[in-house]
């Protein structure tokens, strides 16, 4: 074998390594991919699934009967949040499955500063952080802090292992 062919051969051997090196490189993305796709579906479920959970429950506290209630009557801004004995229910904080929120919460703004850890078979570690505040009523994106009868619930699934965005954030407004 001359010098020339020696070098033709490991150009080639070079060149077949660069190929098998970068077709697995996409192929370890690909799957990265995929796995990020899995994940960004799974902590839009949860979301959805946490919102349905809160919309399923009493507009507040003080609503246990059929009587018209002044916004004035309800939970004060700055008392929003499980009161120590609904917290006390939830324990280990944040909640894990199975989740103790769904008995432990009787109203929407038991919620505020609610924390739920998602695991799955497929993916663990999804955060889930609920946020309950009162809106104005003309304008529900504005938050205010004061009795209305518009509750606006902000729930984050936070997943920086495989989102590339900071959070989920799926939002809607509760009424009396």
């Amino acid at each position: 074998m001359s010098l020339g062919q020696t070098m033709l051969s490991i150009a080639t051997l070079v060149a077949l390594t660069v190929m098998v090196v970068t077709s697995q490189q996409y192929l370890i993305e690909g799957q990265r991919e995929e796995i990020k796709a899995e994940a960004l579906d799974l902590a839009a479920m949860q979301c959805e699934s946490l919102l349905a959970e809160i919309f399923g429950k009493k507009f507040d506290a003080i609503v246990t009967d059929y009587r018209w209630r002044d916004a004035w009557e309800f939970t004060d801004y700055y008392s929003l949040g499980p009161n120590s004995t609904e917290r006390s229910k939830v324990v280990p904080w944040p909640d894990l499955k199975p989740y103790k929120s769904n008995t432990s919460f009787d109203d929407v703004d038991d919620y505020h500063t609610y924390l739920r850890t998602v695991n799955t078979d497929l993916i663990t570690g999804i955060q889930l952080d609920v946020q309950v505040y009162y809106v104005e009523e003309w304008n529900p994106t504005v938050k205010v802090y004061y009795e209305t009868y518009y509750k606006r619930v902000v729930v984050k699934a936070n997943f920086p292992d495989y989102l590339d965005m900071s959070s989920i954030t799926f939002s809607t407004v509760m009424t009396y």
